[in-house]
């Protein structure tokens, strides 16, 4: 297929369509909006961008031969080759600290910290039911879009996965709230609204209650959305949650668009 070609028909069409929705008297006016058809401002020019290469890594097979990581873990997310920033993060989170991931689009971010706490779940000895980890995003789409993720790694292992997840974002109905009370899963996804509301209300004290004896990783996707006075808001949050825990807590942050220049000392 040539793109060009294909890019010049698709513009006409769309100049086409455009000018059948135009019925001008005035023919001054006719006369400038047909200039403007004509001229190439009418439609921006195509915006080329390249696809950026990621430096490659190990795989989770490899990792698994090392001793680095859960032995599922490869059953759950595959055996393809990772990126080299998914490699070094998975074993900074594997070894108990935080982390921030600032890597572009597409570059497996999400992999970084489930892969960290689908390594702590799978490796704990007796795992009690609690809130072991909660997954923060700014918008429920991409709630939703990471639930998806999930279930397909749940399908990937098949019978017997252990891990369990549900959404609380408020806009669960009374039964689906319920049913996570008494069902309580390792991983809460959230909103940080909504966040705010666990740590407050009345109603979500069972969750608190769990979250002072389970809670191990606390995330937040998307980091750049929390500036200003939303990310004081959040700081505080933060902060609020990490005094509750009994547990000293794994913060991790993801970003495609922040600056990833200097240290962690700086």
């Amino acid at each position: 297929m040539d793109a060009f070609k294909t890019h010049a028909q698709i513009i006409n069409d769309y100049k086409e369509y455009l000018k059948s929705f135009l019925s001008i008297s005035d023919t001054r006016i006719k006369e400038e909006v047909e200039k403007a058809f004509e001229d190439q401002g009418f439609i921006p020019e195509p915006l080329i961008q390249f696809n950026p290469s990621f430096a490659k890594g190990e795989s989770l097979q490899k990792l698994v031969e090392d001793g680095s990581v859960h032995a599922d873990l490869p059953r759950i997310f595959g055996s393809y080759q990772l990126y080299k920033h998914q490699v070094e993060a998975l074993k900074v989170g594997i070894g108990g600290k935080g982390f921030i991931v600032t890597s572009g689009t597409g570059s497996g971010k999400s992999l970084t910290y489930l892969s960290t706490i689908f390594d702590y779940l799978l490796n704990l000895p007796k795992k009690e039911k609690g809130i072991k980890a909660i997954l923060v995003y700014p918008m429920n789409a991409l709630i939703n879009s990471q639930e998806e993720e999930i279930k397909k790694y749940e399908e990937n292992y098949g019978p017997g996965f252990s891990i369990t997840f549900a959404k609380y974002t408020g806009q669960e109905d009374t039964t689906t709230r319920e049913a996570i009370r008494r069902n309580t899963p390792d991983i809460i996804l959230t909103n940080y609204m909504m966040l705010e509301l666990i740590m407050t209300r009345h109603n979500e004290e069972w969750m608190r209650n769990s979250l002072s004896d389970h809670l191990q990783f606390l995330v937040f996707d998307e980091l750049h959305t929390y500036r200003g006075r939303q990310g004081s808001d959040v700081s505080l949050l933060i902060r609020r949650i990490k005094s509750l825990a009994n547990k000293k807590i794994i913060c991790i942050g993801t970003s495609a668009t922040m600056a990833s220049d200097g240290s962690v000392a700086s």
